[in-house]
């Protein structure tokens, strides 16, 4: 029997099934691969990359009202507690270290294991509108929850965090929130965290990610697991990807009225730490000063001074021309807040990341996005919030999701490596030559048809490379007393 998925690009996923086993394969509508060329981007006048520096130029953060002192100054001790942690030894801090960016130096984050994901920095999150590498939080609140209840990283549970806040931080936090209800304590059962639920994508989805797998290896492997076990390949790939179902836990067994209680106290812990987390600036790298300098005269020369010179000028020449580099990284935060596939070849050849077409779904299914359970009490965020705003019309069933990951910010490159949602870059140097050859085997997905191999000189790369560590300063923050 044969089954056609409508595909983007004029492609069409063909499955065909063979005793209780699905083969896959691509045919365009030509039945050749695309070989469209892309013209090189000519060099910007000075009146454009005037506009462009101006346009990528560092600003102070409006604070939010939410954001008190009082709350600050909360969130930012919670931030550095290893109370809020099974084993007592792991904070937000643990992977958000100062010393390097609020990141950690290591390829991929360890909390109580060593996690497969690259650790993102939170500098100028205060803007961000998606969160962790496949934007399965949609604010900086939700994301500050998502690791206290991961098992390989705190590994705690919302009760076990509401017993550590009346504890330790209980008039403080009452003197924020109000007071902690007796609904939220007094009972053993919430300090179970409650029983995850896989996020799985549509069997097209999955069929079409199972097709562009660049893993022989992988694929094998799932036929090979789908002919023992009579099921078809795409629901052993959905498995593998979404993780397994869990039993009920002691938490889902309470009454509405309690978990409700705990799912709020849990959900203030979250905003008290991203109103710490919005303090974790940048803003005085030397590229905003040549930024600051450029304002005030024709010539970019005439804006060369320390620490932005005539090597930086050429690497933000190509940057925001040859290199269209913009294309993704663009604005104060260098980055578009969006998710691509860059054509990574595979790490590991017994796992598999679907990326953004897995994190979306779990933004939807969240109690803590601005859709979920606390949406009537978050209304500033609902009107103002890109991300809310994409999550209510976002498209669940784009192939183009399958293997993107968020656009880094390109700020304090300097303190943040090794790069790469998996951590696999040790230097600024090695991402700037995947993208100046690039590859040809996927991990999964589709590779954007905006990326060519740029073909730059050593000499170009040199600049481009000092061009970005241009954009590194020191960080603020907000410092308890």
């Amino acid at each position: 029997m044969k089954n056609g998925i409508k595909l983007s690009r004029g492609a069409t996923l063909v499955l065909i099934t063979i005793t209780g086993v699905v083969g896959y394969y691509f045919a365009t509508n030509s039945g050749q691969a695309s070989t469209n060329k892309v013209s090189p981007t000519l060099p910007l006048s000075d009146d454009a990359l005037k506009a462009a520096t101006q346009s990528m130029r560092a600003r102070h953060p409006d604070m939010s009202s939410d954001s008190t002192a009082n709350m600050i100054d909360l969130g930012s001790k919670l931030f550095v507690d290893k109370g809020f942690s099974s084993n007592g030894e792991v904070a937000c801090s643990t992977c958000h270290q100062p010393e390097t960016s609020f990141t950690d130096s290591k390829p991929t984050g360890a909390g109580i294991a060593v996690g497969g994901m690259n650790t993102p920095t939170i500098i100028n999150a205060y803007a961000g509108h998606w969160f962790f590498w496949n934007g399965r939080a949609d604010s900086l609140e939700a994301q500050a929850l998502g690791p206290v209840e991961n098992p390989g990283e705190h590994g705690f549970s919302r009760g076990q965090v509401v017993r550590r806040l009346i504890e330790h931080y209980k008039t403080p936090y009452e003197a924020l929130f109000g007071p902690i209800p007796p609904e939220a304590t007094n009972s053993e059962q919430v300090f179970a965290r409650p029983a995850s639920k896989p996020a799985r994508v549509s069997h097209e989805v999955a069929a079409y990610a199972l097709a562009t797998l660049g893993s022989p290896i992988l694929q094998k492997s799932i036929l090979h697991e789908a002919q023992s076990k009579s099921l078809q390949p795409v629901e052993i790939l959905e498995n593998m990807a979404a993780g397994s179902a869990e039993k009920p836990t002691a938490f889902d067994q309470l009454p509405e009225v309690r978990k409700a209680a705990i799912n709020n106290v849990f959900r203030n812990f979250g905003r008290a730490i991203a109103a710490f987390e919005r303090t974790v600036v940048t803003t005085d790298a030397s590229f905003d000063r040549f930024a600051d300098r450029f304002s005030g005269v024709d010539n970019p020369t005439q804006a060369l001074g320390e620490g932005f010179g005539e090597p930086e000028l050429r690497g933000l020449r190509i940057f925001t021309g040859r290199g269209n580099c913009v294309l993704c990284h663009q604005g104060r935060l260098f980055t578009d807040q969006q998710f691509h596939n860059i054509g990574l070849p595979p790490v590991k050849s017994d796992s598999v990341d679907l990326g953004r077409a897995q994190g979306m779904l779990i933004a939807r299914g969240s109690e803590f996005s601005c859709l979920g359970t606390f949406a009537a009490q978050d209304t500033a965020r609902m009107t103002t919030s890109e991300s809310c705003h994409e999550l209510k019309f976002i498209e669940t069933e784009s192939a183009e999701a399958v293997g993107a990951f968020k656009t880094p910010t390109l700020r304090n490159l300097r303190d943040t490596a090794p790069y790469g949602h998996d951590g696999r870059f040790p230097r600024v140097r090695d991402v700037l030559n995947h993208y100046n050859n690039l590859g040809t085997v996927n991990t999964v997905g589709h590779t954007e048809d905006s990326l060519r191999p740029l073909v730059l000189s050593s000499g170009e790369l040199d600049d481009l490379e000092v061009f970005l560590m241009s954009l590194s300063s020191t960080v603020d923050f907000y410092k308890a007393h």
